[in-house]
């Protein structure tokens, strides 16, 4: 993937986590939402983990490789 679909990436990723953290903070009870808040700010997060690691091996050039393969 090119540096630039990386941040877009990373930048969708975060503002579904915010949209997680928004939904959560303005809970009311008594109603369910149809995707938990917290497996939005899950996704968000991991999404952002996985995309900037996948942004700095762009960026860099180094390639990940298993241990088993140098």
């Amino acid at each position: 993937m090119t540096a630039n679909g990386d941040m877009i990436g990373v930048a969708v990723s975060l503002v579904v986590a915010a949209i997680g953290f928004w939904k959560e903070r303005r809970y009311t009870p008594g109603k369910l939402p149809l995707v938990p808040p917290f497996f939005l700010m899950f996704t968000g997060a991991l999404g952002a983990i996985v995309f900037g690691a996948d942004l700095i091996t762009a960026l860099t050039g180094v390639t990940w490789s298993p241990g088993f393969q140098r």
